[in-house]
């Protein structure tokens, strides 16, 4: 489900969770009374938040897809380094107070559901279920007020100003640009790169402060609040799903720019891993239409797998695929 519905999450939990608030509401204020309508929604709703969060259990998972917790505090280290500029942005405001509303309607989702399922207790918490009506109305209104609130800042619609329309590769794709650019030669190549978006990456990846973290989750997280920073006018999106699964090309980008420029951040590779960065960069590289596919090393690598990534991603530039390394580390 997580992936079926991917950028659509947000809105199918508000959509369920306004069912079951309008339905509660209808029955509360308006006296029509239904034996079905409430439950259902109630068990819609909590089905949907429990299948999405299963869903994000990822965070709980390290390079080696082992659990560990230490991903998700890499990710709130590198959100607190930035905290300063998103407490200033409604979707951060927007996303708050919309999380906080969907935990206030479970709860009171829960409390309900029980005292209708389970007669035994009905009259103990029947007081409570009240009060939980009003409160899954207001939140849901709340929640709904605040995810527009976010969506309109992320779709750039507070000046009143659609995003900037990217335009497409050009004929000749990256063919100007050398399919393996170290952090030396950002400037250089930026001012060759016939891709405004793509051009105004290396700019700026020139000046990343490349904090050394222990999993790709730090340096994913890290990167996404630097370029929202600098790329105001663009949408950075983090684990963006590609590709079609029936087809076997689905997968979960690690950051995207505008709908436009694809990137997959790798923090070191043996042998085994860069076959597979490699293979993963080939696959987004075939089903994603929209601009370059970027293959970002942030660790330095060992010559021999330096050697082998640049052949294999060379072979990919002679079949007219439009992808790019990005080797921070020299």
């Amino acid at each position: 489900m997580d992936r079926t519905l991917g950028p659509w999450r947000w809105w199918v939990l508000i959509g369920t969770a306004g069912v079951t608030g309008v339905a509660e509401a209808v029955s509360r204020w308006f006296g029509v009374q239904s034996k079905w309508v409430g439950p259902t929604a109630a068990l819609a709703f909590l089905w949907v938040l429990f299948a999405l969060a299963l869903g994000r259990l990822s965070t709980f998972r390290d390079d080696n897809n082992e659990w560990n917790l230490g991903p998700l505090r890499e990710s709130c280290a590198a959100w607190w380094q930035y905290a300063g500029d998103r407490l200033k942005e409604p979707s951060f405001w927007g996303a708050l107070i919309g999380i906080a509303s969907l935990i206030a309607m479970a709860v009171a989702q829960v409390v309900a559901l029980g005292a209708t399922l389970g007669g035994l207790f009905r009259q103990d918490v029947a007081a409570l279920e009240r009060s939980a009506t009003d409160v899954r109305a207001i939140a849901w209104l709340g929640a709904l007020g605040a995810g527009v609130l976010g969506a309109v800042h992320l779709a750039n619609w507070w000046t009143g100003e659609p995003g900037p329309k990217i335009p497409p590769l050009p004929e000749g794709g990256l063919g100007r640009l050398p399919v393996w650019v170290g952090r030396t030669e950002l400037a250089g190549q930026a001012d060759r790169c016939e891709h405004p978006l793509l051009a105004d990456l290396l700019r700026h990846l020139r000046h990343w402060p490349t904090k050394r973290w222990r999993f790709e989750t730090g340096y994913s997280d890290d990167l996404r609040h630097f370029l929202r920073k600098r790329l105001r006018k663009h949408k950075v999106e983090r684990e963006r799903f590609v590709g079609v699964q029936a087809e076997g090309t689905r997968g979960r980008a690690d950051l995207v720019i505008q709908d436009s420029v694809l990137i997959e951040l790798k923090r070191e590779l043996a042998t085994a891993t860069a076959d597979r960065a490699v293979a993963q960069v080939e696959r987004y590289a075939g089903v994603w239409k929209a601009g370059p596919v970027v293959l970002l090393l942030v660790e330095q690598l060992r010559p021999e797998q330096r050697v082998r990534v640049h052949a294999d991603m060379e072979k990919l530039r002679q079949r007219k695929l439009p992808v790019l390394v990005v080797d921070l580390s020299r």
